[in-house]
């Protein structure tokens, strides 16, 4: 049997987390994130006006359209309630319903509103 005469590494070189590094990966994903919700937050406008637009104009498919690409938004924030909104809208507009179309849009809208009152400016 041989024997290992090897040094013992210090505890500092054992430590099974490497400080430095998730610190510098948590700095990056917090920048990531901040980058996330200032985008979406920056295209809600546009979102929130291609949906009143597609409204007035009674296209249920720009409706269609736009209600994704604001659910796209409040999914990549996880804005639950914004979501589940766009998606009933989403599926009013399908089914071509205006009435269910115009009460999914105030409901859009509000959880559109509780939502911008929590994002940066």
């Amino acid at each position: 049997m041989i024997a290992s005469h090897a040094p013992h590494p210090s505890p500092s070189c054992i430590s099974p987390i490497n400080h430095k590094f998730h610190s510098e990966h948590l700095i990056q994903e917090a920048t990531i994130v901040e980058l996330i919700v200032m985008s979406c937050a920056a295209n809600f406008d546009k979102q929130l006006n291609a949906i009143r637009t597609a409204i007035a104009a009674q296209d249920m498919s720009a409706i269609n359209r736009a209600a994704h690409s604001l659910k796209s938004a409040a999914c990549n924030l996880s804005a639950k309630a914004l979501h589940s909104a766009c998606t009933e809208l989403e599926k009013a507009a399908h089914s071509n319903d205006s009435a269910a179309v115009n009460s999914c849009a105030y409901v859009v809208e509000l959880a559109a509103s509780n939502l911008r009152s929590v994002l940066p400016a």
